[in-house]
């Protein structure tokens, strides 16, 4: 009845009215749909950049818990052969190289190239890593690091994958007194860049030699007079080869553990690193294990631990035992998660 009392050009109008109106209104949902989604991403990679996530077995897990402590081991006992050392490697490469072909070097750079080619890695620092990943409940990093491969009839993915909250951790990182280097940062992997990394330690090895060279007394009894055999003589060194040298080789040194073959990228490692020299007087307390590598546990509380991913054969007989012994960080005040593998994956 409407239609009929009403002009047909105005019934036109208001139909294709209505007919815009819903594709605006449907345009307008793909658009709010389109950013809801973006949003969304953009929330996860915020919430993922403030968790990172450390892999470890059964037995470990309960030391954290037992102990409150997180251990920092020495960089150069994981299980990657170029770890920490490949950087002083190529700085001897590099070394042995510009000696040779007798290029345009300083008399500063020629000093400096000379103590390299004569030393060796003996690791003048303690750089003591704990090693994240921002893969969260990876198949990878489960097989790899939360199976105690020392008894082969006990292989089993009841280990866990701990969520750390990155803010709180760091901020207890900071904390820790004795260490002159404390801090955090995602491995580089690959080694194309560590020569152009190298060179410009050395220029600022040089422009540092330059500043001290004027200064009077070069004395300095750190390093021992060089012993020339073939000439009889014997040198000692000035504080203007000196000084810059032992910093540029600490700053190596602590560089160093930062940067991994590309075989690992799959890994996407976090390390938090505290290093300090091995003659300070801090370095002469650190803590060694039987093997005479040394480590230092870091306190942590139960703020530090978001969440904890059970792995994939975590079971009762896991939780029974965890929840039977006296625990700095209750087992049953953590927020805790299945990994996607349970009843999926198997050691068999």
């Amino acid at each position: 009845m409407l239609r009929s009392s009403m002009p047909k050009t105005t019934y036109l109008i208001r139909n294709a009215l209505g007919y815009l109106c819903r594709g605006r209104f449907a345009f307008m949902l793909i658009i709010l749909g389109y950013c809801a989604t973006m949003l969304l991403s953009l929330l996860r990679r915020y919430c993922m950049g403030k968790r990172m996530y450390y892999y470890t077995d059964f037995n470990t897990f309960k030391l954290i818990l037992q102990n409150g402590t997180l251990r920092f081991k020495e960089s150069t006992c994981s299980n990657d052969k170029l770890d920490t050392v490949k950087l002083y490697q190529n700085l001897l490469e590099m070394a042995e190289h510009e000696i040779e072909k007798n290029s345009n070097l300083g008399q500063e750079e020629k000093i400096f190239f000379d103590m390299v080619k004569h030393s060796e890695y003996d690791g003048g620092r303690y750089n003591l890593v704990v090693c994240f990943t921002e893969k969260k409940d990876s198949r990878l990093l489960w097989d790899a690091y939360t199976m105690h491969r020392k008894d082969r009839q006990a292989l089993k993915y009841n280990g866990v994958c701990i969520e750390f909250n990155k803010k709180h951790f760091v901020d207890l990182l900071k904390l820790v007194k004795g260490f002159d280097i404390n801090c955090y940062h995602k491995v580089v992997y690959g080694f194309q860049h560590i020569d152009t990394l190298i060179e410009e330690y050395v220029q600022e090895y040089s422009e540092e030699f330059k500043k001290l060279s004027n200064d009077a007394d070069q004395k300095q009894s750190i390093v021992k007079p060089i012993i020339v055999k073939e000439l009889n003589l014997k040198v000692d060194l000035k504080k203007c080869f000196v000084f810059p040298a032992l910093k540029l080789l600490n700053k190596i040194d602590s560089t160093a553990p930062f940067f991994k073959h590309e075989f690992w990228h799959e890994e996407k490692e976090i390390r938090a690193l505290l290093s300090t020299n091995k003659d300070s007087d801090f370095g002469k307390t650190i803590n060694k294990c039987q093997d005479g590598s040394a480590y230092f546990d870091l306190t942590i509380d139960k703020e530090c631990i978001s969440k904890v991913i059970l792995g994939p054969e975590f079971g009762d007989d896991e939780m029974k035992e965890i929840e039977s012994i006296e625990c700095k960080i209750p087992f049953k005040e953590l927020s805790t998660e299945p990994s996607l593998g349970t009843d999926v994956i198997t050691n068999r």
